[in-house]
């Protein structure tokens, strides 16, 4: 009976249009599924024996409650672990198994009373229990400690979900279930990595909320390009909502009825910094208190592999199910490492320079003169030659531009794409300061070759897939492709280290965090998008690259100056944190190393450190400045904002 049970379980999940001609045939068609279960039955008893297959059924069967086997069974219904259940308990979910829904002791208490009692009564007759046991046991109540397990309980639900999404092509192709199948998956995540990154976002973002609200107090954050509240916005985020469109439906878009339901008070539970808010709210208010919200994306990654060590993709999962890391954002000035790697590979060095200096852009759009005139975040220009290594420690837009304009903007486009982007780039001389969108995730993995020799990698998410029986399904390798000389390599290398060394650059925030005692380089780029709605940062060390997002949902919503917006000082101090945590534990003193000082053969100058001279104090000995500007044919749309860099 138990091996009919079974096969007849595993077939149910078949499609069941597959009996052929007779199978449509009433009466006919159940003999056939049944003998078909019969046949499958003996084969099974013929290679494996009664404990064999009663453990395969335990660990399978279905006890209702989104529970499957029995450890979670024992979970789900009493909070314990199967060796740890009591007779009585025993009997009520080995009862359950006939009709999980028809004897649930959640919904049909009286039911799954009565049958727990018959299967106490066969324990009685096959002597498991006593007589006297048997009539203590059968006047218990049923007493639950029920607590249903959620498929994303635990620590990293948003890499758990895009493991899914990693794997859904591969389990197509072999027609695999990820929860029936029976697979085991092995990632690339690491534990304890992931349980600092949590922490990590969650003590900045803490932080950070805690200055946003500050920052804006009673005001509305939702503004336009000067600073002014955006008139009917809520209602319009209201109107483009799915619940907007479902009451559209319902009431055949009677507006009264709408707003009716619009406007009314109902329970809802809300997230907050200080744990879920339970309270009577309507749909409109509730948007308006989520809108303030800032959210965050980290992902950690080994650069020479390419496994994903650690994936924040949200503040909180039960709220909030978008994941950041996959979120399509300007990453404003952190692009900026792919202008530099242009450079360094066609013949730049760190040590060149460039003038400080407010430059225009030309172009011609549809016959049409017209010009673009970036600035430096501060508005300030030195007025004389800075370095390379200083230009990107500053993340100076004028160089940025100058650079981009003497190599071409396609070019620029080119090494981001070579590097591992993948996101379409606008052909517009903006894409410089990182005006296009592109996800945490590529922009992380494409830093991966200036640390790890010059090879793009693609993220590494699982390493082995076996079966309930251990037999290895699918083996992931990592990918590698060389896209930069070792040359090149090593002079970013030192952009980034320069990060920290050149006075006052953008990473030295860093310096804020105990980062410096355990023999580990640290480098980063900075980013903020152009009106501080995204605050980017990417760290790199020898073995370990993080990069981190902070921003609200929508776009207008934002901090107002770069006194609070930056990405060094929203983003850069989750990876400070993090870091922190990882070089404190001794499990992870492998992962400290150093960035080598010398490359063999090297005739660029890449060793060269500025003396501090405040940017707004004229050089007269300052080299000539070619003011000559290169045509460019596109250029930004007019409503396009200049992105501003730290």
């Amino acid at each position: 009976d138990l091996m009919m049970g079974l096969v007849g379980s595993e077939m149910c999940i078949r499609d069941r249009s597959n009996h052929g001609l007779f199978g449509k045939i009433p009466f006919l068609k159940i003999f056939i599924i049944k003998s078909k279960e019969w046949i499958n039955a003996v084969k099974i008893e013929l290679f494996f024996s009664k404990e064999k297959i009663l453990t395969s059924y335990f660990n399978t069967v279905d006890f209702g409650s989104n529970s499957f086997g029995i450890k979670t069974a024992a979970k789900t219904f009493f909070n314990t672990t199967p060796g740890n259940l009591k007779p009585e308990q025993c009997a009520m979910l080995v009862g359950m198994l006939k009709a999980p829904s028809g004897y649930s002791p959640i919904y049909k208490k009286e039911r799954a009373f009565k049958r727990r009692n018959v299967v106490l009564g066969i324990m009685l007759r096959d002597k498991i229990i006593s007589q006297q046991q048997h009539d203590e046991l059968v006047k218990k109540p049923i007493v639950l400690d029920y607590n249903v397990e959620n498929v994303y309980d635990g620590i990293a639900n948003y890499f758990r979900r895009s493991v899914y999404e990693y794997l859904k092509p591969w389990l197509k192709e072999n027609d695999l279930d990820i929860y029936s199948s029976g697979l085991k998956i092995y990632t690339t995540l690491d534990y304890q990595m992931q349980i600092y990154a949590e922490e990590a976002v969650l003590q900045n973002m803490k932080r950070v909320q805690r200055q946003f609200d500050g920052h804006w107090q009673d005001m509305n954050p939702w503004v336009d390009g000067n600073n002014k509240e955006i008139p009917n916005f809520i209602e319009t985020v209201v109107k483009n909502s799915w619940y907007y469109s479902r009451l559209k439906r319902e009431f055949n878009g009677n507006k009264d009825s709408i707003n009716y339901y619009l406007n009314k008070k109902e329970r809802i539970n809300l997230f907050s910094w200080k744990g879920s808010i339970d309270t009577n709210i309507s749909f409109i208010e509730a948007t308006k208190y989520l809108k303030r919200i800032l959210h965050a994306g980290f992902l950690v990654m080994d650069p020479h592999t390419g496994a994903i060590k650690a994936y924040v993709g949200g503040i909180d999962y039960n709220h909030f199910k978008y994941d950041n890391v996959r979120s399509m954002r300007q990453p404003g000035s952190t692009f900026k490492a792919f202008v530099y790697t242009a450079a360094m590979d066609n013949g730049y060095a760190p040590c060149d320079s460039l003038p400080d200096i407010p430059v225009t852009v030309n172009y011609v759009e549809k016959g049409v003169a017209k010009s673009w005139a970036p600035h430096n975040s501060d508005f300030k220009n030195a007025g004389h030659n800075v370095s390379l290594k200083y230009a990107f420690a500053h993340s100076l837009n004028t160089i940025s531009v100058q650079l981009t304009q003497r190599l071409g903007t396609e070019k620029i486009i080119n090494y981001a794409h070579r590097r591992g982007i993948k996101s379409p780039l606008d052909t517009v001389p903006s894409i410089c300061l990182g005006s296009s969108d592109i996800t945490l995730l590529e922009l992380t993995s494409a830093y991966c070759p200036l640390v790890n020799g010059g090879y793009r990698i693609e993220p590494m998410f699982v390493t082995r897939i076996e079966d309930s029986e251990g037999n290895v399904l699918k083996e992931f390798k990592v990918e590698k492709v060389k896209v930069l000389s070792d040359e090149t390599v090593f002079l970013m290398q030192q952009q980034l280290l320069g990060s920290l060394s050149e006075p006052y650059g953008t990473t030295q925030a860093l310096f804020s965090y105990d980062l410096f005692k355990y023999k580990t380089d640290f480098g980063g780029k900075t980013g903020t998008s152009s009106n501080h709605s995204d605050g980017w940062f990417i760290g790199v060390t020898p073995k370990l690259i993080g990069g981190s997002w902070v921003g609200a949902e929508e776009r207008c919503v934002h901090f107002r100056s770069s006194a609070l917006g930056e990405g060094c000082k929203t983003a850069l101090p989750i990876f400070g944190l993090f870091m922190e945590k990882v070089l404190k534990d001794h499990n992870y003193d492998t992962l400290h190393a150093l960035f080598p000082r010398h490359f063999k053969g090297m005739n660029r100058p890449y060793t060269c450190h500025t003396k501090y001279v405040p940017r707004d104090t004229v050089d007269t000995t300052m080299a000539p400045v070619d003011t000559s500007i290169i045509n460019q044919i596109v250029l930004p749309r007019d409503d396009e904002e200049t992105p501003a860099a730290e």
